[in-house]
């Protein structure tokens, strides 16, 4: 089958607007820090996921105090291999599991647009990757007028990673990049 473009695009703009409506009717105070979208292609289904700057620092607190005493146990372990694993969360400032934020799957749908055959072939991620970059900037867009943290980004999933391509973004500004597709 593959995927049928402008269905996808379709199907995600109408989730996009609906998460948007969903959010102002129901949290129009809070300040958005993180937008995260992402399609699974192997059950057709994709999600809006939403998060807090207060709810990311949290997250990220507990990840660095635990990254922490793993790196110290490793280390008493005579393991420095291990320890340096932990090294990487020094750096980590922002949350970007979507299971972790404060609204994950916030609203989802079933995508119409491929099937889950489609999904394991070769062909997925080659032609999903560039549509959710578009995606990313649709939900910018989309959230635009919303209450937008100053330091607000967005982020789409890949083949590998559930937060890709982030980008940030500010209140106000609607302006699209033109679309690859």
């Amino acid at each position: 089958m593959g995927i049928d473009k402008a269905l996808y695009l379709a199907e995600m703009r109408t989730l996009l607007r609906k998460a948007r409506q969903r959010w102002m009717k129901r949290f129009p105070e809070i300040e958005i820090y993180s937008i995260n979208v992402w399609t699974y292609p192997a059950t057709c289904t994709s999600a809006i996921n939403l998060d807090t700057r207060e709810h990311s620092k949290t997250t990220v607190a507990h990840a660095k105090r635990f990254a922490r005493h793993q790196r110290a146990y490793a280390i008493r372990e005579g393991n420095k291999e291990l320890a340096r694993l932990f090294d990487r969360w020094k750096k980590i400032d922002r949350e970007t599991n979507p299971t972790e934020f404060a609204f994950p799957q916030f609203v989802t749908t079933g995508n119409q647009s491929f099937d889950a055959k489609w999904a394991k072939s070769a062909r997925c991620w080659p032609a999903l990757g560039p549509l959710l970059q578009n995606v990313r900037d649709m939900a910018a867009e989309a959230f635009a007028e919303t209450k937008l943290h100053r330091d607000a980004e967005v982020s789409v999933n890949g083949e590998n990673n559930w937060c890709e391509g982030r980008r940030r973004i500010k209140a106000g500004k609607t302006k699209r990049k033109p679309s690859r597709s």
